[in-house]
């Protein structure tokens, strides 16, 4: 059984020259992002209360993980879980707009101005059986409710829902950083803890 909650022991690595198979350790990104969240479920199939299929998990360490990485989980070995890694390029392939599961009910989603986005069942948002008769008939209907800080609607979920409320946009800006300022690939490493 998987834990309710997975800690992140994280590195960005960049090969700073293409080619070598060397990677470098360059930012400890073990606090980026706040693992339990569903963006860890959907990237990495950890605390996956959600049932989503992830998109990375699993994957093992790299053989050629940097020695940033390397060092410690190989010291603690016996404490991780769920090693895997992904690229920039993958990320940055991924098409957010695209349904977690094709078949999957609209759910109830604050649209925020700014902020997270909450869906029924999720982060304190009441599910549509707590919904005013009328505004779920608006609702059904396609409408959408204005409600404070946003709009609710019901919609199936996007993978983009899983990233609201996360440190993600901070993690992509580093690594596209660090692809800058080196001639190979960049990747985020990462392995779990309860």
């Amino acid at each position: 059984m998987k834990p309710p909650r997975a800690d992140p022991y994280a590195w960005l690595e960049a090969e700073l020259i293409r080619g070598t198979g060397y990677w470098q350790g360059v930012v400890d990104a073990s606090t980026l992002l706040d693992m339990s969240s569903e963006l860890c479920a959907l990237l990495f199939g950890q605390a996956n209360s959600t049932g989503w299929e992830p998109l990375f998990a699993n994957r093992g360490v790299p053989v050629d993980a940097s020695a940033a990485f390397f060092g410690h989980w190989s010291a603690h070995r016996s404490e991780f879980f769920g090693e895997s890694w992904v690229s920039l390029d993958e990320l940055e392939a991924i098409d957010w707009s695209r349904p977690i599961r094709v078949n999957d009910a609209p759910k109830l989603i604050v649209e925020p101005e700014a902020g997270e986005r909450y869906w029924n069942g999720r982060a304190g948002f009441p599910p549509l059986d707590t919904i005013d008769t009328e505004v779920l008939r608006h609702l059904q209907r396609g409408e959408r409710i204005a409600v404070e800080g946003g709009a609710l609607v019901r919609r199936q979920l996007r993978f983009e829902d899983a990233k609201y409320g996360t440190r993600y946009p901070l993690l992509l800006d580093l690594m596209r950083t660090l692809k800058r300022h080196s001639e190979g690939a960049v990747r985020w490493v990462v392995a779990f803890s309860e």
